[in-house]
């Protein structure tokens, strides 16, 4: 049986590494996963024993060992994840090669959505190297707020699953796997967003730049308020539903907005939060909102000639 070993209480980058291991390199989808102390290899290192090495094609050991998938034992600029992103392509090159020499009559099938998934795993690897190598969540600024609580490494939420689930060190694997899935659907669609926000109708407000387009990118809205656009419109392409949003603080209000959408489009649902800044025509939390039939050039012309 295929064989993943890393050390116990394994940090982000052990996570990272076995995660990258089980989800992406074929025929290891099912690897049991052992766990080590890894004090025990720097002795033998020391002692001149055998070091865990990944010799065994049955067996691959992740950030720790000294093996080739460890990254303790040099001073560069890396980490285990980074390795075994390497190896894993390495390996898919390989066998990519093969496929096309001839050795298999039918070439591995590629996701539509592949030049996406590579990129997020990448990004994911870099973050995983600026934490484990940089320690950039110690040096950021602002650093000891308790906002990164929230933030999931060994610092902070690895280190309260250490505390729940002490000594089970598969227990919080599991759940550190779970929080990397969300986080790898989060960079794709991240991703998604930003080329819908690249080719996004631009157009001017009196608060200042607006950017609107038909997507159900749950991502979209927020990264383009990130990236400082003032208004940001959404309208679903399936449910027809449309979204406006704007920061509070910036102290849009769309009053004035509502009543006209109201006025040409009576059978819609409107709803404008409290805040005035947002004005919703649909929403996961309730689906019954009834969709607008505005298209959003005409919902985009009033809001750039109403105050």
């Amino acid at each position: 049986m295929k064989t993943i070993v890393t050390h116990l209480n394994p940090d982000l980058d052990a996570m990272s590494s076995v995660w990258l291991l089980k989800r992406f390199l074929p025929g290891w989808e099912e690897a049991e996963v052992r766990f080590v102390p890894a004090g025990i290899y720097k002795q033998a290192v020391s002692s001149k024993k055998k070091v865990l090495s990944n010799d065994d094609e049955e067996t691959l050991v992740v950030d720790t060992g000294f093996g080739e998938l460890d990254h303790h034992q040099t001073d560069e600029k890396t980490c285990a994840a980074m390795l075994v992103r390497e190896y894993i392509k390495n390996k898919l090159e390989y066998s990519s090669t093969r496929q096309l020499a001839g050795r298999s009559s039918r070439p591995a099938k590629r996701d539509s959505n592949n030049k996406i998934n590579e990129e997020a795993i990448e990004r994911l690897v870099n973050v995983v190297l600026r934490i484990d190598y940089g320690a950039e969540d110690i040096t950021i600024k602002n650093a000891e707020d308790d906002f990164f609580a929230f933030l999931f490494n060994e610092r902070q939420i690895i280190r309260g699953l250490r505390t729940l689930y002490r000594g089970q060190s598969d227990k919080q694997l599991n759940i550190g796997m779970t929080i990397l899935d969300a986080i790898y659907e989060v960079l794709k669609a991240k991703i998604e967003a930003e080329e819908i926000i690249s080719v996004g109708l631009k157009f001017k407000t009196i608060w200042g730049e607006a950017v609107a387009a038909e997507t159900n990118n749950e991502i979209y809205m927020h990264l383009a308020q990130q990236k400082g656009y003032k208004v940001v419109v959404s309208k679903d392409p399936k449910k027809g539903h449309i979204r406006i949003h704007a920061l509070p603080k910036r102290g849009i209000d769309f009053t004035n907005i509502y009543e006209v959408l109201k006025k040409k489009d009576p059978e819609a649902t409107w709803y404008l939060h409290s805040s005035k800044a947002l004005l919703l025509n649909g929403s996961s939390a309730n689906p019954d909102m009834r969709p607008t039939r505005l298209n959003l050039e005409e919902v985009i012309e009033v809001l750039k000639s109403k105050t």
